[in-house]
C-alpha cells in the first residue's frame, strides 16, 4: 500500500449524472480539465449507488491546497455537491469545505473516504501513466508507474507476456492496491481489460 503523503487533500464531486456511458464520459472530461488545473496526481470516477439507481461521481488527488477551495468556486454544476477533505477525512473539522448542492454532499464524502483509504475508485490520471509506451513486458508495469499489481483474467501467468496498452490503462483500487486488471489480446499479449472505447460525450471535446 503507498504512503500518503502529510497535506495531500481529496476532491470529490458528485450529483445526479445518470449511469450511462456519456454520464461517465463527461465526468471524466470535466474531472481531467479539473485536475490539470489544481495540479492533481490521481483522477479517479467512482459508482455511487443510491435509492435503486446508480450515477458517476469522481475524485481527485491534491498535494497542495492552497488556493483550491478558490478553484472549486463555482466550478460545480446544479445539482452536484463538491467535498474538499484533508487527511483526516471529511468529518476530521480541520477545515473541510462542502460546496455545492447539499443534496448529495454524503455519497460525496464517501467517494473522498473511498479514494484516501484506497478501497474504490477507477483512475483515470496516475503518477507514470504519461511514460506508458504502447507494448512493454507485463512485468515492468509495476516499475515504470503506480500500478502496484496485475489481475490476469483468463491468462495464465507467464513471466515472457507483453502488454498492449493502446493507449488506455484504468487501474482501480482493491483493498488497498492499485490493480489493472488484464485479459488476452494476441499469442504472449495481454491488454487492459477496459478497451479503449469514444464515448459520444467526447465528440464536442
Amino acid at each position: 500500500m503507498a504512503d500518503t503523503p502529510s497535506g495531500d487533500r481529496w476532491v470529490a464531486v458528485c450529483g445526479d449524472t445518470g449511469a450511462s456511458p456519456a454520464a461517465l464520459a463527461e465526468v471524466e472530461h470535466r474531472l481531467l480539465d479539473l485536475g490539470r488545473r489544481v495540479g492533481a496526481t490521481e483522477v479517479a470516477t467512482h459508482v455511487v449507488r443510491a435509492d435503486g439507481t446508480g450515477h458517476h461521481a469522481g475524485s481527485l488527488r491534491v498535494p497542495a491546497p492552497d488556493g483550491l477551495a478558490g478553484a472549486l468556486a463555482g466550478w460545480a454544476r446544479p445539482g452536484e455537491s463538491v467535498v474538499l477533505s484533508g487527511d483526516d477525512g471529511p468529518d476530521d473539522g480541520g477545515g473541510d469545505v462542502a460546496l455545492g448542492d447539499p443534496a448529495h454532499a454524503g455519497h460525496a464524502a464517501d467517494v473522498a473516504r473511498a479514494h484516501r483509504a484506497r478501497t474504490s475508485g477507477r483512475l483515470v490520471r496516475f503518477p507514470g501513466q504519461d511514460g506508458l509506451p504502447d507494448r512493454f513486458p507485463l512485468a515492468e508495469l509495476t516499475t515504470r508507474c503506480a500500478v502496484e499489481a496485475v489481475h490476469l483474467l483468463g491468462v495464465a501467468d507467464d513471466p515472457a507476456l507483453v502488454l498492449r496498452t493502446r493507449g488506455h490503462v484504468r487501474p482501480e483500487f482493491r483493498d488497498g492496491v492499485l490493480v489493472l486488471v488484464v485479459n488476452a489480446w494476441d499469442d504472449r499479449e495481454v491488454c487492459p481489460f477496459e478497451p479503449p472505447v469514444q464515448r459520444e460525450c467526447c465528440a464536442d471535446h
